[in-house]
C-alpha cells in the first residue's frame, strides 16, 4: 500500500516546511522515526472537556426530555425547549475558523503527515521539473510484498506512485509495483492499467507526453482525490476541503502543458456486466458450488500476497461483527490456511462503544454478543490444527470516542453525514494500533455452545493485546451484490401471492448493478482513508472482478432474494422474503449453520456507534454534520 501525493504547480514555492530539509529528494526508512515525525496530537477541545465533565448532568437532562415527552396529556413544549437549551449550553460547539492555505505548498505539507501515516515502513520526497512546470511527490509505502521496492518508481520516461495490491497471476509471488511498472513501459500506460486487476489507485507522470495520468480501479477500492486551479493541480489519497473524489473506473488526464483536465473511461468493464434475468426454482446446488469456489479463490489470492517488511503476531485480520457476510470470509480463509498447513494466527476485531445516552456499554452491543458467538464456533473447527483463531475486542469509551471525532470527520469527507461518521468510526476504532483490547483464545474446543455460556471465564484465555496485523479483511459487497438491503426487499413491497415476481426481479438486478457501480462514493473511499490511516490495508474478497461477474452474469435474481408466503393466524397471506438467500445456503453447506439466518444489522447499530451525543435521539443518518 501506499499514500500518494502529488502537486504540479506554475511556480515553485519551496519546500515542505515538515521535513525540513531543501534538497530535491529526502527519504526515510526508519519507522520508529516516521512515527515520531508525523506523530499526531488528538486533544479533547473545551466543549468535548466540558461534555466530559457534565456527563451526569447530561444524563439527567436526557432523562428529564424522556419524561416529559412521555407524557402526552400536557403540553410540555415549553419546558422541553428549556431542557433542550440547557443541553445546548453544555454541548454546542465553539464555531471554528475553517482551515484555510496562503498558498498550495502549505496545503501540501498539512497533507504530509496523513500521507505519512499511510506507509509507515518508508517516505520519499521529490521535486523535479516537467517541462515549465513543477512537480513535487511525496510517497509513503507499507510494504506487503517482497522484494521492498521504494516509490515513487522512476524509468527515463515514467514516475509511478501506485497504491494498492494486483492479483494478476503473473505477479503473485512477487511485487506488484514492480510488475506494473514494466506493463507499462511494454504497453503504455492507458493499456497496461486495463489488464490490471486488483484493488489500486495510481498517479503516473509521462515525461515525454508531459502529463499526469491518475485515478483508482473499476471499483474504487482505494481512495484518490484532487484539487484543480487555472495553475495546478493537487492530488492526493487524504483530501482537504473543497477536493473531488475520483470515480471509479475513470482515467484522469492532467496537461502539465495546457493546465486542462481530462476524464474518460478506464475499462469496459461494466458493459460486460449482464444481469442474468432467468428465474430458477430448482436446488441451487450447483450455483451454491460456484460462488464458493469462486469466493475461495478470491480470499485465496489476498492472503496469499501478504508478506509484510515488518513481522506482525497475527497474519491478518478480519472486521468481525459475527455476521453472515464476515463469518463466511473468515470460514474460507481458515479453509484455504488448513490446506497450507502453515501455522497462522487470525484476529477477529470486534468493535463496540459506551454510549453515555442510552448507558449501554461497549459490552452489550449486539455485535459483541453476535461475534462472540460467531468466533466460538469457528474457533472449534480449529481445534488441533495449525490455525489459531482469536477474538480481539475493541471497547470505546466516550472519552475516546470525543477525542477522535474531529480525526475521523475531517478523513471521512467528502462524506459528511451521521451515518458516514458512525459507519467510518467504528471501522477506524476496529482496526487502531493505540486502543489497548483484549484478546481472547478458546482453551477447550470440545466443550459445547451451552455450557461454554453457562462459564466462559473457564474456557477462555483472555490477554491484553493491540492488534498489529497488517492486513484487514472486509465482508462489504455482499450486500451490494446479493440483496442483503431493505430497499432490495422493498422492491417485492406491492406482490400478491399470484402476481408473475418477473418484472421485481429484473428491477432487483437493475438497483444491485447500481450499486457496485456507485460503491466507491458510498463506502470504499472513505472506508480505505480511516482504516489506512492506521498504516494497515483492507481487502474485499467479495469485490474480486471474477467473482463480481459470476454472480451478476450468473445467479438467477430468485436466488438472492427468495420470495416466499406465509398465512398469519388470522388468515391473511403475508410475504415472507429472505435476502441473500444464496449465501445463506452457502453458510448451510460450510457448516456455519450458526450464522445462517442472522438478519442484516449495520455496523452502526451493531457497534452502537450511532447517536452518542446526548440530544441526539431524534438524528437522522442522512443529517449533516454540524
Amino acid at each position: 500500500m501506499c499514500g500518494i501525493l502529488c502537486l504540479v504547480n506554475t511556480e515553485f514555492q519551496g519546500h515542505p516546511p515538515c521535513l525540513n530539509n531543501q534538497s530535491s529528494v529526502w527519504e526515510c526508512q526508519d519507522t520508529v522515526k516516521i512515527r515520531n515525525i508525523f506523530k499526531q496530537d488528538f486533544r479533547l477541545s473545551a466543549t468535548d472537556l466540558n461534555k466530559l465533565n457534565n456527563q451526569e448532568k447530561l444524563k439527567q437532562l436526557n432523562n428529564q426530555l424522556i419524561k416529559l415527552g412521555n407524557n402526552v396529556k400536557v403540553d410540555n413544549s415549553e419546558k422541553i425547549d428549556e431542557v433542550f437549551q440547557q443541553i445546548k449550553d453544555i454541548t454546542e460547539e465553539e464555531p471554528e475558523d475553517e482551515l484555510t492555505f496562503s498558498s498550495s505548498i502549505e496545503e501540501y505539507n498539512h497533507l504530509i503527515p496523513a500521507i505519512a501515516g499511510r506507509g509507515p515502513d518508508y517516505l520519499q520526497y521529490n521535486k523535479f521539473d516537467l517541462g515549465d512546470s513543477n512537480v513535487q511527490l511525496f510517497s509513503s509505502v507499507l510494504s506487503l510484498r517482497q522484494p521492498f521496492i521504494s516509490q515513487p518508481v522512476f524509468t527515463d520516461r515514467y514516475v509511478v506512485q501506485f497504491n494498492g495490491e494486483l492479483y494478476n497471476s503473473q505477479c503473485e509471488f512477487s511485487n506488484d509495483t514492480e510488475f506494473l511498472l514494466n506493463q507499462i513501459v511494454k504497453h503504455g500506460i492507458k493499456k497496461a492499467l486495463v489488464t490490471l486487476s486488483g484493488e489500486f489507485a495510481f498517479c503516473i507522470l509521462d515525461k515525454f507526453e508531459q502529463c499526469v495520468f491518475f485515478g483508482r480501479d473499476s471499483i474504487g477500492k482505494r481512495s484518490l482525490c484532487y484539487k484543480q486551479t487555472k495553475d495546478e493541480i493537487l492530488i492526493s489519497s487524504v483530501p482537504q476541503r473543497l477536493y473531488s473524489e475520483c470515480e471509479g473506473n475513470k482515467l484522469y488526464k492532467f496537461s502539465t502543458q495546457s493546465y486542462k483536465l481530462e476524464v474518460s473511461l478506464l475499462t469496459r468493464e461494466f458493459e460486460e456486466l449482464v444481469p442474468f434475468n432467468i428465474l430458477n426454482y430448482n436446488e441451487p446446488t450447483t450455483q451454491v458450488n460456484r460462488i464458493y469456489e469462486s469466493l475461495k479463490r478470491s480470499c485465496f489470492i489476498r492472503q496469499e500476497t501478504i508478506c509484510p517488511l515488518q513481522a506482525t503476531e497475527a497474519s491478518l485480520a478480519v472486521l468481525f461483527s459475527g455476521g453472515i457476510d464476515c463469518a463466511v470470509i473468515a470460514a474460507l480463509l481458515i479453509e484455504n490456511f488448513l490446506e497450507l498447513k502453515t501455522p497462522v494466527k487470525i484476529d477477529l476485531l470486534t468493535v463496540g462503544f459506551d454510549n453515555p445516552r442510552t448507558g449501554v456499554k461497549a459490552s452489550q452491543s449486539p455485535d459483541r454478543q453476535l461475534s462472540f458467538k460467531s468466533w466460538f464456533h469457528l474457533a472449534k473447527k480449529c481445534s488441533g490444527t495449525n490455525v489459531s483463531l482469536r477474538l480481539v475486542q475493541v471497547d470505546v469509551d466516550y472519552k475516546l470516542w470525543l477525542t477522535h471525532k474531529k480525526n475521523v470527520v475531517s478523513l471521512m469527507y467528502p462524506q459528511e453525514t451521521e451515518m458516514d461518521l458512525s459507519i467510518a468510526i467504528a471501522f477506524y476504532f476496529a482496526s487502531n494500533n493505540i486502543v489497548p483490547c483484549q484478546k481472547l483464545e478458546l482453551q477447550n474446543y470440545e466443550v459445547s455452545w451451552s455450557d461454554f455460556i453457562s462459564d466462559t471465564n473457564k474456557y477462555v484465555r483472555v490477554e491484553d493485546y493491540i492488534s498489529s496485523a497488517k492486513v484487514l479483511f472486509s465482508g462489504l459487497g455482499a450486500d451490494e451484490l446479493f440483496g442483503g438491503y431493505s430497499r432490495h426487499e422493498a422492491i417485492f413491497s406491492s406482490l400478491k401471492p399470484d402476481d408473475d415476481p418477473s418484472r421485481q426481479y429484473e428491477e432487483l438486478n437493475k438497483q444491485l448493478l447500481h450499486d457496485i457501480e456507485i460503491i466507491h462514493k458510498r463506502n470504499l473511499g472513505r472506508d480505505d482513508r480511516v482504516i489506512s490511516s492506521w498504516g494497515k490495508e483492507l481487502r474485499y474478497p467479495y469485490l474480486d472482478n471474477e467473482f463480481i461477474k459470476l454472480v451478476i452474469n450468473s445467479i438467477e435474481p430468485n436466488y438472492k432474494i427468495k420470495l416466499d408466503w406465509a398465512v398469519t393466524k388470522k388468515g391473511k397471506t403475508i410475504s415472507k422474503p429472505t435476502r441473500k438467500w444464496i449465501l445463506r445456503q452457502l453458510a448451510g453447506t460450510m457448516g456455519l449453520n450458526f450464522v445462517k439466518d442472522e438478519l442484516k444489522r449495520a455496523i452502526q447499530f451493531g457497534a452502537k456507534s450511532a447517536k452518542l451525543e446526548i440530544g441526539q435521539a431524534k438524528a437522522r443518518g442522512t443529517d449533516e454534520l454540524k
